[in-house]
C-alpha cells in the first residue's frame, strides 16, 4: 500500500493505489516480472490463489480458508488464510506486504490482498507458517476510500 521508491529485482512487492480517483493501477512483481492487476476479486473458502515473498518465493494452489481475527502489531485484524496442501511453509519472516492474486491472463492478475502475518502451523523456531494470513484487498480499498483501476 503506498508508494514504492525502491524497487529491486530479489524482492517481490505489491502496490495498490489508495488514490480516491483511483490513479494509476495497481501492480506486482514476481522478482523483476512486473504483471498489472486488471482487477481484485474477493476471496471464498476453498478458491485457490497464488502468493508471492521474499523469503518463500512464488507459488500458486493455495486454498483459502475462513477469515479470522488475530491479534497483530498491538491491533486485532481479521486475516484471511491461505495455506498450502502439502503442508509445506507458505509464509516466511519478510513475506509481509506480498502480494496474493490470481492469474487472469498472461500479462495481467486479480488482487486478492497482501500477506500481513503468518498463520497456521509453524515451525519450531517460529519463523515459518503453513498459511499466510493476508488483508483482503477490498478491505484496503474500503479504508482508504479509494478504488482500484485497471490499466
Amino acid at each position: 500500500m503506498g508508494q514504492i521508491v525502491n524497487e529491486l529485482p530479489d524482492i517481490d512487492t505489491a502496490i495498490i493505489d489508495t488514490a480516491p480517483t483511483g490513479g494509476s493501477a495497481g501492480r506486482l512483481w514476481r522478482l523483476d516480472d512486473q504483471k498489472d492487476y486488471v482487477g481484485w476479486l474477493t476471496s471464498q473458502p476453498g478458491d485457490q490463489v497464488c502468493q508471492t515473498g521474499v523469503r518463500t518465493g512464488y507459488r500458486c494452489e493455495m486454498y483459502v480458508g475462513q477469515p479470522q481475527r488475530k491479534w497483530v502489531n498491538g491491533a486485532y485484524v481479521t486475516l484471511t488464510p491461505a495455506c498450502t496442501r502439502d503442508g509445506s511453509a507458505a509464509y516466511a519472516a519478510d513475506d509481509e506486504g506480498g502480494p496474493v492474486f490470481s492469474w487472469a491472463s498472461a500479462y495481467g492478475v486479480n488482487s486478492h490482498g497482501m500477506i500481513s502475518s503468518g498463520m497456521g502451523t509453524w515451525d519450531s523456531s517460529g519463523t515459518a507458517a503453513t498459511c499466510v494470513g493476508y488483508v483482503p484487498t477490498g478491505t484496503i480499498l474500503g479504508a482508504w476510500g479509494a478504488r482500484m483501476t485497471a490499466p
